[in-house]
């Protein structure tokens, strides 16, 4: 659990570095909202990683496709003990 604390603590702090990097050269805006969508996901019976990989290389190939403005990245909790499979940050 701490692990993935730390994890998440790290991720948020990144995102709101991007943001700010992202940002008109020397104006950085500290009233601009900054949001991370976080999925927390559990598989189905019998659906493993692989389908998860399948799912993200469409995602992956619509991202390409047009302008995205965004950061996603994808956890799996291993040396916690968390109820979940997968989680997703975007």
């Amino acid at each position: 659990m701490r692990k993935t604390t730390c994890g998440l603590a790290i991720l948020m702090t990144a995102s709101a570095v991007n943001i700010a990097l992202a940002q008109t050269p020397g104006v950085v805006d500290p009233v601009r909202p900054v949001a991370v969508e976080t999925y927390l996901c559990t598989l189905n019976p019998g659906k493993t990683m692989a389908d998860v990989d399948a799912v993200n290389a469409t995602w992956s190939a619509a991202v390409a496709e047009g302008p995205y403005n965004g950061f996603s990245t994808q956890l799996t909790p291993r040396y916690s003990n968390v109820p979940y499979d997968v989680l997703f940050f975007d």
